[in-house]
């Protein structure tokens, strides 16, 4: 175990997300797998762009859930996509609150689905909020020692 303190915070931040049910903790090791010395922020970067890319597609989703001609493929697919983009960095919390919606959709009641959103996009700011600072510090903490292999 590592005796640096920051190190040791580090850990065990990371080990709330999965404790509180956040994050699953084999999709966020294999996505740090993917990181190497050339892109060792990859992790970072994945959840920079899903903490854009998801609030815009719920933004597009609660429009065309306002709009009685939008149609069911549209918000199918909205749906569809941000279940898509959860699953993707292992947000297990916020796929259990995107099947309630699409739950709802399937049963045709568009404002249950509207209603079922509303703790997603709650979730999803506590998650950025407590992922911002992980990543800080792990910036801060810099790249992790590893021994080189003997040759």
């Amino acid at each position: 175990m590592e005796n640096n303190p920051l190190r040791q915070q580090l850990a065990a931040m990371k080990q709330s997300f999965f404790d509180e049910g956040f994050l699953s903790a084999t999709q966020f090791e294999q996505l740090e797998q993917l990181k190497d010395h050339n892109h060792p922020s990859f992790v970072e970067e994945v959840f920079t762009v899903f903490f854009k890319d998801t609030p815009r597609l719920l933004s597009v989703l609660d429009e065309a859930l306002d709009n009685p001609k939008c149609g069911h493929r549209t918000v199918d697919r909205l749906l569809n996509h941000i279940k898509s983009s959860i699953l993707s960095v292992g947000a297990i919390k916020l796929n259990d609150e995107v099947d309630k919606a699409i739950e709802h959709f399937e049963a045709g009641d568009m404002q249950l689905t509207k209603a079922a959103l509303q703790p997603l996009k709650v979730d999803i700011d506590i998650l950025k909020d407590k992922l911002v600072p992980y990543f800080q510090m792990l910036r801060q903490a810099g790249p992790f020692e590893t021994a080189d292999r003997p040759k």
